[in-house]
């Protein structure tokens, strides 16, 4: 049987060539025949919104920098989409080269052209760079650069590589020299990764990407980021690869030698990573004349509504349990209803703990730390992607929190990389000791690069860490309820993990 004859490729008249100006009857048919086929297999793309069709909200004209192609920025309002979220396409009228992947054919009086999106390519590179170079400006649109970019080395010719695998952007490292990100979905809002980026690059923290520029919409109540230019970390990969290499290799020696695991690689390295984070926040402490970044004292309002918020996140995460309790395994089901029946403790429990945050410093943070946003070098560790946790709303990630929010984060990180080193190891009290050896270098090189933080009473630094850890496990319970549900058991069990020890300690 001879295979299916494949769907002719669209043709959409223009009214200029070179150029993309659709006609009418070409803009209807892009909405309604060319962007939900090309959508449907994008990954960052909502699968609930697969088939239907999408409104262009905008075509802006991007600067023209390489013959033969012309660039517009789509904005494109899809049904089902959260209010004021648009999607960002990079679209490209080819009309002297066939593109790799076209999504149609451009008529214009007997002229033959193709159109493509265009975010991962050199064409679209070029532009962004020029834009920001002459501070660009089109309508609401316009481009910011940093002082960094005067002296952004590239080559000649210029050369860009796709970063693939992207869950919900488009990034393209730029001649090993920068990284340039389109944000798909863009939502309201100020960027917590351009703010937070653009505030540490001027205060000369150098273990953060520096930021280069950023292409933003001046709107009310706030300009929101489109793309963003960073300048690129040399690396051999992010710390959780390397934490789940590094721990087979030590458990299998240790299987072959009969000794104890050597963890420490895996020391010296979470060492680091706590170094960098205390000195992160260190900076983020400083007082500052932007009043996004000024550090506030927690009050008994700030606690008040610190318990409220915590409180909610474990209803969430238990309420989310509730529906797979019948389909997990037996000793992940007794952790979760043993939780549920723990739920009155728990709620006094977080209220006493609260009290530990009064008067300590609310400062900016990461938001989302774990161990896939520190890059390693082959003896350092730099911080990245700051947009905060993705289930939160935008509000809560460009709050101001205790700083061991971040602390509970890479902590609970570790905790996950045992759970995948588990699988994998035959002998489970080897394994044990992999929290001995990495929690502790962690804690220890963050307080000596901030020793401010919980000051110097180790009762209060021990109830803001406990605080830290159970929301950030009754988070991860949310999370994977939502996207992981074969990963639910590492949170459940590390949430009644914390649960009891605190009881034990009372």
């Amino acid at each position: 049987m001879a295979p299916p004859a494949a769907a002719p490729i669209p043709v959409l008249a223009v009214q200029t060539a070179p150029g993309l100006a659709l006609t009418p009857q070409a803009c209807a048919q892009l909405e309604t025949e060319v962007l939900p086929v090309f959508l449907a297999t994008r990954r960052w793309f909502p699968q609930d919104r697969n088939g239907l069709p999408v409104r262009v909200a905008a075509l802006t004209p991007l600067p023209d920098t390489t013959p033969g192609v012309s660039l517009v920025l789509a904005e494109l309002e899809t049904p089902r989409a959260p209010e004021g979220e648009r999607i960002l396409l990079v679209l490209s009228a080819n009309w002297e080269t066939l593109p790799e992947a076209p999504l149609a054919r451009l008529a214009f009086a007997g002229r033959e052209g193709w159109l493509a999106e265009a975010a991962d390519t050199t064409a679209f590179t070029q532009a962004m760079l020029a834009a920001l170079h002459a501070t660009w400006r089109a309508g609401q649109l316009r481009a910011v650069p940093e002082a960094g970019l005067a002296s952004l080395a590239l080559p000649d010719p210029l050369a860009v590589q796709p970063i693939r695998g992207e869950q919900s952007n488009s990034s393209v490292v730029v001649g090993k020299a920068a990284v340039l990100k389109l944000i798909r979905r863009v939502a309201p809002g100020v960027s917590p990764e351009t703010e937070m980026t653009r505030h540490l690059t001027r205060a000369g923290f150098t273990h953060a990407p520096a930021l280069l520029g950023a292409l933003q919409q001046d709107l009310t109540p706030g300009p929101r980021t489109l793309a963003v230019l960073h300048a690129y970390v040399p690396n051999h990969g992010d710390a959780w690869g390397w934490t789940l290499a590094q721990g087979e290799a030590a458990l299998r020696a240790a299987r072959q030698s009969g000794q104890p695991p050597d963890w420490t690689p895996l020391q010296r390295m979470t060492a680091r990573i706590g170094q960098r984070l205390g000195e992160m926040h260190a900076v983020l402490a400083r007082p500052s004349e932007d009043a996004r970044f000024a550090p506030e004292p927690a009050s008994a309002r700030h606690l008040s509504a610190r318990a409220t918020q915590v409180q909610d996140t474990l209803a969430r995460a238990l309420a989310a349990l509730a529906p797979r309790l019948a389909d997990m395994p037996a000793r992940e089901r007794e952790a979760a209803q043993w939780l549920v029946a723990r739920r009155p403790w728990l709620d006094d429990h977080i209220q006493a703990l609260c009290q530990a945050e009064l008067g300590q410093a609310r400062i900016r943070v990461h938001g989302d730390f774990h161990l896939g946003q520190v890059l390693l070098s082959p003896d350092d560790a730099t911080l990245i992607d700051f947009e905060g946790e993705p289930a939160n709303p935008l509000s809560v990630r460009r709050a101001r929190h205790s700083p061991y929010k971040d602390v509970a984060g890479l902590l609970r990180s570790l905790d996950y990389a045992a759970a995948m080193l588990s699988r994998q190891a035959a002998d489970q009290a080897a394994l044990a000791t992999f929290h001995a050896a990495t929690a502790p270098a962690f804690l220890d090189a963050y307080h000596h690069a901030h020793p401010d933080a919980g000051g110097q009473d180790a009762g209060r630094r021990a109830a803001l860490l406990d605080l830290g850890l159970l929301e950030k496990a009754a988070y991860e319970i949310v999370y994977e309820c939502a996207h992981r549900p074969d990963w639910i058991n590492i949170p459940v069990n590390g949430l009644a993990r914390l649960v009891q020890a605190a009881e034990g300690r009372q």
